[in-house]
């Protein structure tokens, strides 16, 4: 566990205000490259809604 200084430091300092940007950006590609991957899977199947 981080001391109570460094974190401060991280949540004012310039190099931990990029850290947090760059991990938001990180979780939003993952999150575009999963529905991409959901969307290339499910495309190979055939609409079923009207059969049931």
């Amino acid at each position: 566990m981080a001391s109570p200084i460094s974190l401060i430091y991280d949540q004012f300092s310039r190099e931990g205000q990029e850290r947090r940007k760059m991990e938001a950006i990180r979780l939003q590609e993952k999150a575009e490259a999963a529905e991409k991957a959901r969307q290339k899977y499910n495309k190979n199947f055939k609409d079923n809604r009207g059969y049931e």
